[in-house]
């Protein structure tokens, strides 16, 4: 039998989120795949943080990053 699994685009996944589908779980997409991730911790958080800072002063107006305190995300502003 042959497998074959869904992947998720980051618009479903969001999407999925706001209907509230994964009941709070703590999901990450990861290359088009759920997967389930431990609860964040405050070094974790920390990184986060400091990542998000890191790509807003390397992209610049080449990309909006987004940073909640649950997720992140990068996305590319029209040229």
């Amino acid at each position: 039998m042959t497998v074959t699994t869904y992947k998720w685009t980051i618009e479903c996944y969001h999407r999925a989120i706001e209907a509230g589908i994964f009941n709070d779980q703590p999901i990450e997409l990861l290359p088009g795949d759920l997967m389930v991730m431990p609860p964040e911790r405050e070094p974790h958080a920390y990184y986060n943080t400091e990542a998000a800072d890191y790509l807003r002063t390397l992209l610049g107006e080449r990309a909006l990053v987004v940073f909640k305190l649950d997720s992140a995300s990068i996305r590319r502003l029209a040229s």
